[in-house]
């Protein structure tokens, strides 16, 4: 008798985690869904042309320093374009260009 209580207790904890798998799962999905939906509902904007312009004149002003080091999605051969999509390192290198007339040069 006991063997049988155990056998159908480890069933019902299995069955019992199944489930809420599946649950999580579903909330999971919805949620993610969600998500996607208000991000499309955003357009998008690497940057107002305006407000990254006048930050780079006031930064130039005020003698502000850009990086160094380019950011994580930098590479070879880059130029500022290629981070638009990575708004504070688009910011930094048009900053950098700026500066020093060159795309992160050593």
């Amino acid at each position: 008798m006991r063997k049988t209580t155990s056998f159908q207790a480890l069933l019902l904890t299995v069955s019992l985690l199944a489930l809420n798998a599946t649950v999580a799962e579903d909330k999971t999905t919805t949620i993610q869904q969600q998500l996607n939906a208000q991000t499309l509902q955003k357009p998008f904007n690497t940057a107002n042309p305006g407000d990254l312009q006048g930050y780079l004149d006031d930064a130039v002003k005020k003698g502000i320093k850009p990086p160094m080091q380019p950011g994580p999605h930098w590479r070879n051969g880059y130029t500022c374009t290629n981070l638009s999509p990575y708004y504070y390192e688009y910011r930094d290198c048009m900053l950098y260009y700026r500066y020093y007339g060159c795309y992160f040069c050593q």
